[in-house]
C-alpha cells in the first residue's frame, strides 16, 4: 500500500493536506482504495479513501497503531547547508532512509548558504519516507547560529568531524542506549575559533576518513557508520 503523511493522525475521518492529496491523485488512486497513513512520529494506520478530490482527499481511519523505532540510540546531525542546494537535499533524502532522528542546519562563519527553505526540506523528507516506508521522520530544525547548535542539546556523546581528528569514528564508545550528536562543517571547514568553542562545550574531534569528504558525504558517512556499529 502507498504511504501518506498527516500532521495529526486519529481514528475516524481525516483529511490529507493539499500536497498529499495531489500525490494521491498522481498515483491514480481512487475512492475505496486502501492506503497507509502516518504522522511521521511512529503512529500509523490503514485507511480507506472515502472522498478523492483533486485538492482534498478524505481517509477513513479505523485504528491507530504505534511502531517503535527499530534502534534504541538517537542520532542528531548538525550540518552546514551546502552552497549547491541539491546536495543538501540529497543528504536529507539519504538520512531519512538510513534513520537519522534529527537534523539541525547550522550557520557557521564559512557557511555559503545563509537561507534555507525548510518547507521544501520537509517535503524532501516526506518523499524519502514514502519511498522507504518509514513511520519515523527526522525532526528538521531551521538554520541556527553555530553557538546555538552547541547549546541546543544535552546529548552525552558529542563529536565534531575534522580532517585532523585524533579519534577515528570506529573508535568512539559504542552504546546502543546513548544519544549522539555530530557537527559537520561547511565546504570551507570550521574556523579554529569554532573548533575551540565546540571542544569547550564537550565536543570531541573525530576523523571520518583519510580523505577529505564533502559536507553531505560526511553526514551520510556518519549516519551509515553508526547504523553499522549500533544498528
Amino acid at each position: 500500500m502507498n504511504l501518506f503523511y498527516t500532521d495529526k493522525l486519529t481514528a475516524g475521518l481525516i483529511t490529507l493536506d493539499e500536497e498529499e492529496s495531489r500525490h494521491f491523485n498522481v498515483l491514480r488512486l481512487k475512492e475505496q482504495d486502501k492506503v497507509l497513513v502516518s504522522d511521521g512520529k511512529g503512529n500509523y494506520a490503514e485507511g480507506t479513501a472515502v472522498k478523492a478530490g483533486k485538492k482534498k482527499v478524505e481517509i477513513q481511519i479505523e485504528e491507530v497503531r504505534h511502531s517503535p523505532k527499530r534502534k534504541t540510540y538517537e542520532l542528531t546531525i548538525a550540518i552546514a547547508p551546502t552552497k549547491h542546494n541539491e546536495r543538501t537535499e540529497w543528504f536529507i533524502e539519504k538520512a531519512v532512509e538510513i534513520g537519522v532522528d534529527k537534523i539541525i542546519f547550522v550557520n557557521t562563519k564559512n557557511t555559503e548558504r545563509n537561507k534555507i527553505n525548510l518547507d521544501r526540506y520537509k517535503k524532501i523528507a516526506r518523499s524519502a519516507g514514502k519511498q522507504s516506508l518509514t513511520y519515523h521522520l527526522p525532526e528538521l530544525s531551521g538554520l541556527v547560529k553555530f553557538e546555538s547548535a552547541l547549546n541546543e542539546t544535552a546529548t552525552k556523546e558529542k563529536y565534531i568531524a575534522l580532517c585532523n581528528g585524533d579519534l577515528h569514528i570506529r573508535q568512539i564508545p559504542v552504546n546502543k542506549n546513548s544519544n549522539y550528536i555530530f557537527l559537520v562543517g561547511p565546504e570551507g571547514g570550521f574556523t579554529q575559533g569554532e573548533i575551540d568553542l565546540a571542544q569547550k562545550k564537550g565536543f570531541k574531534p573525530i576523523l571520518l576518513s583519510g580523505k577529505r569528504l564533502r559536507t553531505e558525504t560526511a553526514g551520510i558517512f556518519i549516519s551509515t557508520a553508526l547504523e553499522i556499529m549500533l544498528g
